[in-house]
Formats: C-alpha cells, sequence, structure tokens
C-alpha cells in the first residue's frame, strides 16, 4: 500500500507565516509547496474558478511526480471536465466523495468504509486529532487495503501537524 499523505490546498492560511520564507512571492508557493509534499487537494472552491490556462501554468510549475487531486464540481461533467486537461499529466485523481474523519474513536472501533477509486481510497483528517489516533488508523489501513492501493490521506490541520503526520505515513508505505 502507498500511503500519501497531503495538505488542502498550498494556501493554507495557517501557514502563510510559518510554512513559507517571509519573502517568497506569493505565485512561488506551489513550487515550494511540491518540494516538501508529493500531491495536495485542490478543493472545487480553489479550482473550479481557475482558467484553463491557470491550470496549465500549475501542472507545468510542479514536477513528474506531484500530483493533484481535485473535488469534483457540481456543474454538469461534460463543462468541467474538459478543464481538468489543462493539469495533464499531473492530475491524480478526482474526488467524487471523501470520508471526512472528525471523530477517530468512531472510525477506530468501526470498519474502515471510505469511497474507492480506480485503486484510490480517499480521506480527509481534521485538525482535532492525535498523533496516536492517525498512527492506530495508518495501521488499519495497512491491515484493510491491498498492497497496490494508493491512500491519500488530505489533512485539514496545522503545519506541525501534517509534518508529524508525514514523517509518521512513511513508516507504514
Amino acid at each position: 500500500m502507498t500511503l500519501i499523505v497531503s495538505a488542502n490546498g498550498w494556501e493554507y492560511k495557517g501557514w502563510l507565516t510559518e510554512f513559507y520564507p517571509p519573502d517568497l512571492p506569493a505565485d512561488w508557493r506551489l513550487d515550494y509547496y511540491q518540494s516538501h509534499f508529493d500531491a495536495v487537494w485542490v478543493p472545487a472552491s480553489t479550482w473550479g474558478v481557475v482558467s484553463l490556462s491557470g491550470l496549465e501554468s500549475w501542472s507545468e510549475e510542479v514536477s513528474e511526480h506531484f500530483s493533484f487531486y481535485v473535488e469534483a464540481l457540481n456543474a454538469s461533467e461534460a463543462d468541467w471536465l474538459g478543464r481538468l486537461t489543462g493539469l495533464a499529466g499531473s492530475l491524480g485523481g478526482v474526488v467524487y466523495s471523501c470520508v471526512a474523519i472528525q471523530d477517530f474513536s468512531a472510525v477506530l472501533s468501526s470498519p474502515v468504509e471510505v469511497f474507492h477509486g480506480q485503486g484510490f481510497v480517499f480521506f480527509k483528517v481534521y485538525e482535532d486529532c492525535s498523533v496516536k489516533e492517525v498512527g492506530l488508523f495508518f495501521q488499519r489501513l495497512v491491515d484493510n487495503y491491498p498492497e497496490q492501493t494508493r491512500v491519500i490521506v488530505f489533512m485539514d490541520v496545522s503545519l506541525g501537524k501534517l509534518q508529524q503526520f508525514k514523517r509518521l505515513s512513511e513508516l507504514f508505505s
């Protein structure tokens, strides 16, 4: 199993002063982010308002090993799926559904049920989780998913927690 820990966008408000160098221009943040992480969750409210050429510039800015996972829009598929061509080879997947984890005690005591894409499983984790809970969660993922599955965990957490969870995930991949 491949376990990927990612953030909810690269413009996470709490990070602007603690993650990015103070003199880094705003339009260089994606490049800086992708030098530390392998993927990013891009909410529909973010990518849905970006032009095709804007999506193309995102794709050109990242390495071939970086992936964008975009949240599905509510518009008709013909309208927005065509725009995703702007992300070309850097589009990791479209997330139509994602299990939001806010209560780890319930998750750890019940079967892991999530949206399964084509070899992908998506989760979204929020701030009020502990390193111990996430470690137990990662162990449950390893126990429940075959080796060829890519599990992507999007973290809507502070930078410090995301860095801890990323290091922890490396123990399980």
